[in-house]
């Protein structure tokens, strides 16, 4: 979208690697394997139902669009990524 004072641009974050008190994080990564699979999207699912709970450091990575809570747009966001669907978060 244009402006007539600046340019808005979209934004885009490719796969992120966060350090977590000295620990690698890989946004999405629910089962912490070091990829982003469609298993990490079904984690991120029953933890928003409230089936299991996730470390501090599990519900950093995957709250992938970064607003509020872990909640089922994550799980959504990380199977588009599994899938390829989209290239990041």
């Amino acid at each position: 979208r244009k402006n007539r004072f600046f340019q808005i641009e979209p934004v885009v974050i490719s796969i992120a690697f966060v350090d977590f008190n000295s620990l690698t994080v890989l946004l999405g990564d629910a089962d912490e394997n070091g990829a982003v699979t469609p298993s990490d999207a079904l984690m991120i699912l029953q933890n928003s139902v409230g089936k299991i709970e996730f470390t501090a450091k599990q519900y950093y990575a995957c709250n992938v669009d970064f607003v509020g809570e872990v909640t089922m747009a994550d799980a959504l966001m990380v199977l588009q990524m599994s899938a390829g669907v989209i290239d990041g978060f």
